[in-house]
């Protein structure tokens, strides 16, 4: 068997803070080696909600509706995602998180993306 290690890219190591009625969303921008467009790339991050009720974050990447969760607590999480080879290009891509309904904010944080070119 091979053994396979993934490359990741930290496009967050400081957090944001999203608010409705406030900043709504925040796009990074990031860029991959060539090849890497062509398997899925898991994407995490920390998610802390302040006084959410019924808040929805919604994944964008590169304008793709992604993933979207809906948080009613204020507890810490981390989330992970898998990203669709199709989602993603060679160069430059961009991931948005924004919230779309709801009531309160998020703080989120140590965003990175992690994935593999294969051999």
């Amino acid at each position: 068997m091979v053994t396979r290690v993934a490359s990741y890219i930290i496009m967050s190591d400081s957090p944001i803070t999203l608010r409705r009625g406030d900043d709504i969303d925040h796009t990074f921008t990031f860029n991959l080696p060539d090849g890497a467009q062509n398997v899925s790339a898991i994407l995490a991050f920390k998610v802390d909600p302040i006084s959410a009720r019924n808040l929805v974050l919604r994944i964008e990447v590169n304008g793709i509706f992604d993933y979207a969760f809906s948080m009613n607590t204020d507890v810490i999480c981390s989330v992970h995602e898998v990203i669709p080879f199709s989602s993603l290009r060679a160069g430059e891509n961009t991931l948005t998180l924004k919230l779309t309904n709801g009531e309160g904010g998020v703080k989120i944080g140590d965003v990175v993306l992690h994935f593999q070119i294969p051999a």
